[in-house]
């Protein structure tokens, strides 16, 4: 393999994941959520509050931990610094791991490697979400890189010692992974290594044990509610259709076409995957990276929810299934070359219509200067950190809440009609000196309840600002 590979792959992916946000709302920029409740559960975390004990988290802790560095920064300058600085570093992690794929589809020849490290590099799913500081760039990093390092042609102890420490580590970002690190673990089992897979296993689940065990001592059935019920019952809504589910798995959404279109791109991209797949789950070299590719696509297939993000649970071991099964298909050089070259321009080509895409809302100013002394309240918490109140408002006591629409989770029955759930959200909003309300629709309040809140003090149609009435 040709070494400037590396350092293309490296600078498309980075490009792919900055450009959206410089040209949209840039590294400030708000409205995906999640990322906002798992740097709120670090920094609550590093103030002495505990997930699941003291308030919610509906994933295992992992991206608390992994988040502590930056939210510590956070507190010791500004909320906002240390959420941008967690930003660049994702984006960072998603271009090490499109360097590590094409390294690793390497193996099958310059053009196998540049295929695998465009394929991730140009993913929108992938791009996505190493945008902000969601689980999956971190913890796909750590289960990818156990993967490579159990691939390996000799039997290293030392090598598979380390493979399981990075796939437990992935255990505990999300339960889904299970699926993938036993997929891995079970070829290396049919490929008549025992011993590694049994050293993996062993170092995997000690791992796993290590990192989970504390919190579920302090917590045990809030832990398993939350991060096993709440998961396994949430209902079915989203994108739920097959094609759609495979366009996030393989590849085809969000590439700012029309809807057939994108259907059309999807079902070749799901032909060439499947193909590769048969080839290489036959082939010894290439059955654990197939493995893992197969489980998590059949994860997005039959998981309640699809979201744009998990879309890079998927994309790496898709990346190197295709590019190494494709290669092992065509032997002939000349021919593998051409096919290779195709895919290089429909990628790049993918990779700008990605990169041209503006990604991101901006946080109105307005709104941070009109909020008073004292507590806030929010429901969504990325608009305190950009705020630059919630270090100040865990300092001082108030009560936060993690995740607001979260908090509704475990029942069969829409927010807006959760009579329970209204009540405690009202009463939370109206907790503090002023409220800040972003995701109305989301939490399931009627246009005319948030008037209803307090008094209006900033309004940009989306954002809400208000106090709360006497």
């Amino acid at each position: 393999m040709r070494r400037w590979v590396l350092g293309v792959v490296g600078v498309v992916a980075l490009s792919v994941r900055l450009t959206p946000i410089l040209t949209g709302g840039g590294l400030r920029f708000w409205g995906r959520y999640d990322d906002g409740v798992y740097y709120t559960a670090s920094a609550s975390l590093l103030d002495g509050r505990l997930p699941y004990r003291d308030f919610v988290l509906l994933h295992p802790p992992l991206i608390t931990l992994v988040l502590l560095p930056f939210t510590l920064l956070g507190r010791l300058t500004s909320d906002p610094t240390g959420l941008v600085a967690a930003r660049i570093t994702w984006m960072l992690l998603g271009a090490a791991t499109a360097v590590l794929v094409a390294r690793y589809a390497g193996r099958w020849g310059t053009p196998a490697a540049l295929v695998a490290g465009l394929w991730f590099a140009c993913s929108a799913s992938a791009g996505y979400a190493a945008q902000t500081t969601f689980i999956e760039p971190a913890a796909d990093l750590a289960m990818f890189g156990g993967v490579v390092l159990l691939s390996g042609d000799r039997v290293r102890p030392r090598r598979d010692l380390v493979a399981g420490l990075l796939l437990g580590i992935a255990l505990t970002g999300k339960i889904w992974y299970v699926v993938p690190v036993g997929a891995v673990l079970i070829a290396t089992l049919l490929d008549r290594r025992r011993a590694s897979a049994a050293r993996a296993g062993g170092v995997a689940v000690a791992a796993a044990t290590a990192i989970l065990l504390p919190f579920f001592a302090l917590a045990p059935r809030e832990m398993w509610h939350m991060v096993v019920f709440d998961q396994l019952s949430r209902p079915r809504h989203g994108r739920t259709s097959v094609i759609d589910r495979l366009g996030t798995a393989v590849g085809g959404r969000a590439l700012g076409v029309s809807p057939n279109l994108g259907h059309v791109i999807t079902a070749l991209a799901t032909a060439v995957f499947a193909v590769a797949l048969v080839v290489c789950l036959r082939e010894r070299r290439t059955r654990p990276v197939a493995a893992v590719a197969l489980g998590t696509v059949g994860v997005l297939l039959v998981s309640p929810v699809v979201f744009h993000h998990y879309g890079d649970f998927t994309a790496a071991s898709v990346a190197v299934t295709v590019a190494a099964g494709w290669s092992l298909l065509l032997r002939q050089v000349t021919v593998r070359r051409f096919a290779a070259g195709l895919g290089v321009v429909a990628l790049v080509a993918s990779g700008l219509a990605v990169a041209t895409q503006p990604k991101g809302r901006i946080f109105p100013a307005v709104a941070t200067a009109s909020l008073p002394k004292g507590c806030i309240t929010a429901d969504d918490p990325t608009t305190l950190i950009l705020a630059n109140r919630l270090s100040s408002d865990l300092r001082a006591g108030c009560d936060v809440a993690v995740d607001v629409t979260g908090a509704s989770y475990g029942v069969r029955v829409g927010r807006g009609k959760d009579l329970a759930y209204q009540d405690w959200l009202h009463a939370y909003l109206r907790s503090g000196s002023a409220m800040i309300v972003a995701r109305r629709r989301h939490d399931g309040l009627h246009k005319s309840a948030v008037p209803a809140l307090g008094t209006q003090v900033v309004n940009d149609g989306i954002v809400h600002v208000l106090t709360p009435s006497a």
